[in-house]
């Protein structure tokens, strides 16, 4: 029986990945950012990560969410502007 190889080593790659994987990095870019103490650029990234966060309705997602939100409440604290989010939160 042949097998050809060329057509199953060339695969299509997945075209939209998970969204755990998404907010997951999106954490991970948020803790360096803090960590590095870049503050403003950790507002922004947080910031975003909400916004694309509100696209998602899973509950796979809300373990990821709650710790996204906590380090979205702490990159605005840092910052000195917590008073922004206090309605949005």
């Amino acid at each position: 029986m042949e097998v050809d190889t060329a057509t199953s080593a060339t695969q299509a790659p997945a075209k939209h990945s998970l969204p755990e994987l998404e907010i997951y990095g999106y954490l991970l870019v948020l803790i360096y950012l803090i960590d590095q103490k870049r503050y403003n650029e950790a507002k922004a990234c947080s910031s975003a990560s909400i916004a694309r966060l509100k696209n998602f309705n899973r509950r796979t997602v809300d373990v990821l969410a709650s710790r996204l939100y906590f380090y979205y409440s702490l990159s605005y604290k840092l910052t000195g502007e917590l008073a922004e989010i206090r309605g949005f939160v």
